[in-house]
């Protein structure tokens, strides 16, 4: 199990608070990505995702920024990334005429 200490910030130019973490234990927070290669085949030479921060903005939604008083989100089913790479990961595009 993996926990994340989440903290809100303001971005300098940018309207809104968004998420982030200041902390984590149990995931790794940075998903480096060097090497991959892009959607034309390019190799990635510096990416890297920073996991942590997306699963705080994500849990930040659903805490609120207000007088919601969530103060714990669980986040079930995410693995992590460094896993997910060995395994061939396919998309599902919605068909926008088929109604849901």
């Amino acid at each position: 199990m993996g926990v994340i200490i989440t903290d809100t910030q303001g971005r300098a130019f940018r309207n809104g608070a968004v998420g982030v973490a200041i902390g984590c234990i149990g995931i790794s927070p940075i998903w480096k990505r060097i090497g991959e290669k892009d959607l034309y085949g390019r190799e990635l030479q510096t990416t890297e995702i920073g996991v942590a921060d997306e699963l705080a903005a994500a849990a930040s939604l659903l805490m609120g920024q207000a007088n919601e008083g969530v103060p714990i989100v669980i986040i079930r089913g995410f693995e992590n990334f460094d896993k997910l790479k060995k395994y061939s990961i396919k998309y599902k595009t919605i068909d926008k005429r088929k109604r849901i």
